[in-house]
């Protein structure tokens, strides 16, 4: 077994999907600091990322992915200047039974947004996995390269749509595979 794979092993890797956000313009929604690290998928539309210790908003289109994993806190918003909600007051009332959606803003210019998380022991941490950055974004147009990652995300948000029996379990396999694909972008 490789490196990787066993260090992978290790740590019980594990995942899903909480729902899918439909946004349409205005909206802003702020992600509090979570125990578990949390993607974000773009499967259309376009939005700004907010960072608490950055100054500039990070540009996010249709097939960009990003992950924090370490759990940090973060914004997402449909233009720069955008206040933001926070998630649970966003999603309250709102059923995230099948994956949502999880609908909110003023009718404008939509944005669709899978929103999940990476689970792995924490106790049992391996040095690779507690050295990676807090935070990865791999840009869908620069992916050509990485023709898996459009596979895996295509995958995902047909079983996310469709919500057929044993979605949740083909979602959570997906999430891990998407967890080693970018690990594996970040090394490369």
């Amino acid at each position: 077994m490789d490196v990787l794979s066993d260090v992978l092993t290790s740590i019980h890797l594990g995942g899903g999907v909480y729902f899918r956000c439909e946004m349409s313009a205005p909206w802003g929604m702020a992600i509090p600091r979570t125990e578990v690290a949390e993607f974000h998928v773009i499967v259309r539309g376009h939005c700004w990322l907010r960072l608490p210790d950055r100054q500039e908003l990070i540009a996010l289109q249709g097939g960009d992915v990003v992950a924090f994993l370490h759990g940090g806190a973060h914004g997402l918003v449909d233009a720069p200047e955008r206040p933001e909600l926070p998630a649970a007051e966003i999603m309250e009332g709102q059923s995230l039974e099948n994956f949502g959606p999880v609908k909110h803003g003023g009718g404008g210019s939509p944005a669709s947004i899978l929103c999940g998380y990476f689970e792995f022991d924490r106790d049992s941490l391996h040095p690779l996995v507690a050295a990676l950055p807090p935070f990865i974004h791999l840009r869908g147009a620069e992916s050509s390269g990485f023709a898996w990652l459009q596979t895996a995300l295509n995958f995902m948000i047909h079983e996310t749509l469709e919500a057929k029996p044993g979605a949740e379990a083909v979602v959570g396999r997906l999430a891990g595979v998407l967890f080693v694909q970018m690990v594996r972008a970040y090394i490369e």
